[in-house]
């Protein structure tokens, strides 16, 4: 196993994940949505997430 120094280490590697796995994690999120927005409750109580992006300030 090659040991990674913190010079080669780029933290955003560790979130890329495959377009085919975002595509499908995509699909089961819109889904879930979809349930949510009609009022369909979901027997388990799942939990939801928030993902948001800060606009650029122009500085």
């Amino acid at each position: 196993m090659k040991r990674t120094t913190s010079r080669d280490f780029q933290l955003w590697k560790e979130f890329e994940i495959s377009r085919l796995l975002d595509a499908v994690l995509g699909r089961i999120l819109a889904a879930e949505r979809a349930l949510i927005e009609n009022g369909i409750p979901f027997p388990a109580r799942g939990s939801l997430s928030l993902i948001a992006k800060r606009p650029a300030t122009g500085q």
